[in-house]
């Protein structure tokens, strides 16, 4: 059986998010976790074949790779939300303003 050579992804950019070093925990057994960090400031967790994938070229995603917060920053902006929630929202400020 042949074994997986291990690539240090460290320093890689990807759009918004740099790799800074493996991650300590294991979320799941399939892959490895590693740590970026948005442009942003804010620090997660990613698979290191979404991270091969993207520095290759091939998004999975629609958008450039970001943190989840730029990504709903980036939806607001958009207009894309959820009408019903977001109704709710609104209705819960002005009740509050009350």
């Amino acid at each position: 059986m042949k074994q997986a050579s291990f690539v240090d992804l460290t320093g890689v950019k990807v759009a918004r998010l740099t790799v800074i070093g493996i991650a300590a925990e294991i979320v799941s057994g399939n892959g490895t976790n590693w740590v970026v960090r948005c442009v942003c400031g804010s620090y997660e967790t990613r698979k290191a074949k979404f991270i091969k994938a993207c520095a290759a070229g091939n998004n999975p995603g629609e958008d450039e790779p970001m943190c989840d917060w730029c990504n709903k920053t980036r939806k607001l902006q958009r207009g894309i939300h959820h009408p019903k929630k977001a109704a709710a929202a609104a209705e819960a400020i002005q009740e509050a303003a009350r």
